[in-house]
């Protein structure tokens, strides 16, 4: 089951539902199950900036294995008359629930320090110093350039890594552009990739389940930084890269339950939304802040915290509020404080942490995430404790705005691997 938290303009309502522990399997997987969720073909760093995220679309946990008995299961590239293997994901490899396997090119990556999960390597909690968070270290590599704005550019994950059994039956997903071959996109493959631009799965669904309605065009969103300006082309949205890896956090395996932080107080304002006139970067017309209490309604603690966005109103989706003015709203780090109400008291509020590389001049957009770093193996949050969080928003322009996140949480009882995370919403 997926969770939801929803923001809505009139009402500042709160519904998080949160699905139990994932199973584990190995079976045959079909289209679908497994798919191909961001990738990127250049970047800051240059045209070998690249990567390719593969995401588990299912509730519980998937050891690879091989339709036939080669290696395992293969991403392969094809562009204009080369057709190659990328990567193999090995047999016995265990995708969580959720989860992610991530492959990059090893020449121009640049994003090996965005955070993921647990410290890789800890067994236990208790009795040492964990380090900081894991980052987004590829579990696969290759070392060739992938061309960017190249409309014969496909990519295609086959359930084999034997290249003769590598058809349309053994393939799992694909990726394409427009001119590619149809065995590496879908659909009329995507339009156009320029540089430095970010590919991903369009979560503005309600269930928090990635589209996929085999047709490249309609699944993924094309993200921009905004550049020196903010500003972003036609077809694109202002956002970050958010590679993901085997250790990174996941979906749908702890339940977490959001409340307001105040919920006896009504929803669009104070302690649990607030108005202020500061003027910063990214915040011409001051900042909106919202406040959530967050508890872990599950049996083990919750040792990562943090929250996607999948959708937010600015650079790119002004017209996409109906009758309604959209407002431009960037997502940005706030900081440790207190709030409160006569029927709650005084309470600390824990900010959030945008979360970089790479750096978001422009402020956090689509695919950003901010993380409760107040969350570790030091100071987990155990079954039924709370902590109270605010989302700050820089405002640029006034109107309707909404704000649709994820939550992304891991526990440690596996700390090399990803533990847990649910479906939220905001709207506003």
């Amino acid at each position: 089951m997926s969770s939801k938290l929803r923001f809505s303009a009139t009402a500042l309502t709160i519904f998080i539902c949160g699905s139990c522990f994932a199973n584990s399997f190995a079976q045959t997987q079909i289209q679908g199950q497994v798919l191909i969720s961001e990738l990127r073909l250049a970047g800051e760093a240059g045209v070998e900036d690249e990567f390719v995220e593969i995401y588990n679309n299912t509730d519980s946990d998937i050891f690879v294995t091989a339709t036939d008995q080669s290696a395992g299961w293969a991403v392969v590239v094809s562009f204009g008359q080369i057709t190659g293997p990328l990567f193999i994901i090995p047999n016995g490899t265990r995708i969580p629930a959720r989860g992610h396997f991530l492959g990059a090119n090893e020449n121009g990556y640049s994003l090996s320090a965005y955070p993921s999960g647990n410290p890789t390597g800890t067994k236990v909690p208790f009795g040492i110093t964990p380090g900081p968070f894991a980052t987004a270290i590829p579990n696969a590599t290759w070392a060739f350039d992938i061309p960017e704005n190249d409309l014969t550019v496909g990519l295609a994950l086959f359930s084999t890594s034997n290249t003769i059994s590598q058809d349309l039956g053994n393939r799992l997903d694909a990726f394409g552009m427009a001119k590619a071959p149809t065995l590496f996109r879908e659909g009329a493959g995507f339009p156009s990739a320029p540089f430095n631009r970010t590919l991903v799965r369009d979560m503005r669904t309600l269930t928090g389940i990635p589209k996929d309605k085999d047709d490249n065009a309609a699944d993924f969103l094309l993200l921009s930084d905004g550049g020196r300006t903010g500003s972003v082309s036609a077809g694109e949205l202002l956002g970050a890269p958010g590679p993901e890896n085997l250790s990174s956090p996941v979906t749908n395996v702890h339940p977490l339950k959001a409340t307001l932080l105040d919920p006896v107080a009504g929803s669009n304002g104070p302690p649990n939304r607030e108005r202020r006139p500061n003027v910063e970067p990214n915040a011409n017309l001051g900042v909106l802040l919202i406040r959530r209490t967050i508890i872990n309604k599950g049996s083990e603690p919750i040792s990562r915290l943090r929250f996607r966005v999948v959708d937010v109103t600015g650079p790119g989706s002004e017209n996409t509020c109906g009758s309604a003015v959209c407002a431009d709203v960037r997502v940005l780090s706030s900081q440790d404080g207190e709030a409160g109400s006569p029927n709650i008291g005084v309470v600390t509020v824990r900010g959030l942490t945008l979360e970089q590389p790479p750096v978001q001049a422009n402020g956090g957009g689509f695919n950003s995430s901010v993380s409760a770093d107040s969350i570790t193996l030091q100071t987990p949050l155990v079954p039924g404790a709370s902590v109270n969080v605010e989302f700050k928003l820089g405002v640029m322009r006034t109107g309707a705005f909404r704000l649709l996140v994820n939550y992304e949480a891991q526990n440690f009882s596996v700390l090399t691997q990803p533990g847990a995370r649910s479906r939220q919403i905001s709207k506003n």
